[in-house]
């Protein structure tokens, strides 16, 4: 999990950004779905900030927007999920690969990061 305490929003957008395009691939299940995580340690965008052991969250197939109206508490860093959940959606997006990454260029993040993500073959 990345832990959003004491960081800027850019920071966080940063390190879920790196993360992704460590990890190189989607976060998918056995039938090609995203999920938030899974057992290799692989996650979606929103996911990185979720807990590790928490696999009722991890494994959940709500949109991250319902799972935030679902769960009382994603953890700690549930303010920062709730305060930034529009722009930690459309990071979603870009996990699922269904934007542009131009759409991302004004939350601050590094456009090269943006691109190396978007190199990598998408399934979904």
């Amino acid at each position: 999990m990345i832990t959003t305490q004491g960081k800027t929003n850019v920071e966080v957008y940063t390190e879920v950004l790196e993360a992704l395009v460590e990890q190189g691939k989607q976060c998918l299940n056995e039938d090609d779905e995203c999920i938030y995580g899974d057992t290799d340690g692989n996650h979606c965008g929103f996911g990185w900030l979720l807990p590790d052991d928490n696999m009722e969250l991890m494994n959940s197939d709500l949109a991250a927007n319902d799972l935030i109206r679902r769960f009382s508490n994603l953890g700690p860093n549930d303010g920062f999920m709730r305060e930034n959940s529009y722009e930690l959606l459309r990071f979603q997006g870009l996990h699922d690969s269904y934007v542009n990454g131009a759409y991302f260029t004004d939350l601050g993040v590094s456009k090269d990061l943006i691109d190396q993500w978007l190199s990598f073959e998408k399934k979904t």
